[in-house]
């Protein structure tokens, strides 16, 4: 919201873009990635707090049942 704030005060195009993907999906897509570094649960849980974000975005995409490809 800084962001988007600070854009129209100096007349800078700005669009918000939220990718969706259910938990289950996502949690599906963690695991098979592999990241040893990172905790597929802990980051479902801190990943929760940007569903908030969702509703003040421009556009939502939903990428439940798509890969990067498409």
């Amino acid at each position: 919201m800084a962001l988007q704030k600070w854009c129209l005060q100096n007349d800078v195009p700005f669009l918000s873009i939220f990718l969706h993907v259910d938990e289950q999906t996502l949690l599906d897509r963690l695991i098979k990635r592999g990241d040893k570094n990172e905790d597929p649960h802990a980051r479902m849980k801190e990943d929760r707090y940007y569903e908030t974000f969702k509703n003040w975005c421009d556009v939502v995409y939903d990428y439940n049942d798509k890969n990067v490809e498409q």
